[in-house]
């Protein structure tokens, strides 16, 4: 093993924009006490080494160099995680309290000691295994920088210490879920905690939530999935994009309150234009033209509707409070120029080889266009192909 002191000094100093001057005023040394570490003529004392340590947030292995630390921790926390996941706990145990002992201040360490605990709670069930965790685990937040994906390894954290306070301090794991709920990621959670806590209607609330945050999501991902397998142009692929859009279509068309237009129509005339693309693809030219009827009834509909603004007024199992959910449809407010716009847009972005399919679907849109400019615009019937 290599010692590499002094440069670290110097290294760990740099990384945390201080001078000879600032470290030594820190830790309550002179700048020539400093200079002689670094510059390798003298070296500080085993509690003076701990302090740098600690001011770095650092291990002590890592301070001083030692070129196989980095390997022996990775062995320690493999064989734990190994030991935890056959439920050989005592074993694991006996390794993670040595491994603390060594690198109490390494977050991989402590993360993976925390884990283990957590898995133990989720056997045992036992309050000592997730006060446990949740002490190790809070640790390791301390020591979260040193993680290469600091962010992501916070947000798992504070999740699992949600989890493990869920029973003993519900109003702490609801904390801790809002502090990580980005784009309404934990309302599920959250609501959970809440229905526990006898608190329904907030639960309720955030069960729409995540509920309204899925149907969004599924919608987007359908959509990138369909054009990600009219690119293959396999004839299974596109079968399979028909068979999804199929099944998107009714779940958008129930997820809204029957017998009113609301947003649902406009949603439901996009899926009907990616299902005449699809159409188009395979041949079917007949079939192409209904869904185009069908996407220009659903949008006619939206439009001579004037559903307005609040997108969430027409959909179903809507329980949270409206004034705290802004809707706002980037699409703009017509359906007939937000369906013209994605066709166009579609065309713009298609490889020339396949243009002249979405060329189809444009055409057969362009033409209903027409048919109504030139004398059904008032109708509430859209004119056919």
């Amino acid at each position: 093993m290599q010692l590499k002191l002094a440069e670290n000094i110097k290294k760990y100093r740099k990384d945390m924009g201080l001078t000879q001057e600032g470290l030594a005023d820190a830790l309550g040394v002179t700048v020539g006490a400093v200079s002689k570490w670094e510059n390798g003529n003298n070296v500080p004392d085993v509690i003076m080494m701990m302090a740098l340590a600690d001011f770095f947030n650092i291990s002590m292995d890592e301070l001083l160099g030692f070129q196989l630390s980095s390997k022996k921790i990775e062995d320690m926390c493999k064989e734990i995680d190994t030991l935890a996941r056959k439920h050989r706990f005592d074993e694991a145990i006996m390794i993670a309290k040595d491994a603390m002992v060594r690198y109490p201040q390494t977050f991989k360490v402590l993360y993976t000691c925390g884990d283990m605990y957590n898995y133990k709670f989720f056997e045992t069930r036992a309050k000592k295994d997730s006060e446990e965790a949740i002490r190790i685990f809070e640790k390791a937040l301390e020591f979260v920088s040193q993680s290469e994906e600091k962010e992501l390894m916070e947000f798992a954290i504070r999740s699992k210490m949600a989890y493990l306070y869920r029973k003993i301090d519900p109003t702490k794991a609801i904390e801790l879920l809002k502090r990580t709920n980005y784009d309404g990621a934990r309302c599920n959670e959250i609501g959970v905690v809440l229905l526990d806590m006898e608190k329904n209607e907030e639960a309720l609330e955030h069960f729409s939530l995540a509920l309204l945050k899925n149907y969004t999501d599924q919608l987007a991902t359908v959509n990138n999935m369909v054009n990600a397998l009219m690119k293959t142009g396999k004839g299974v692929d596109l079968q399979n994009a028909a068979d999804l859009v199929k099944t998107e279509l009714k779940i958008v068309s129930d997820y809204g309150i029957q017998g009113e237009v609301n947003i649902t129509y406009k949603l439901r005339a996009f899926l009907c234009i990616l299902m005449a693309y699809l159409m188009a693809f395979m041949g079917k030219q007949k079939k192409m033209e209904e869904y185009v009827q069908e996407a220009f009834e659903l949008a006619c509909s939206f439009d001579e509707a004037k559903v307005g603004d609040d997108v969430f007024s027409g959909l179903r199992y809507n329980y949270f409070a409206k004034e705290k959910v802004k809707g706002y449809d980037s699409s703009g407010t017509s359906a007939i120029n937000s369906v013209t716009a994605m066709i166009e847009k579609k065309l713009d972005e298609t490889a020339e080889k396949n243009k002249a399919n979405i060329r189809r679907v444009l055409d057969c849109w362009e033409r209903l266009l027409n048919l109504w400019g030139r004398g059904l615009a008032d109708s509430r019937v859209s004119p056919k192909v």
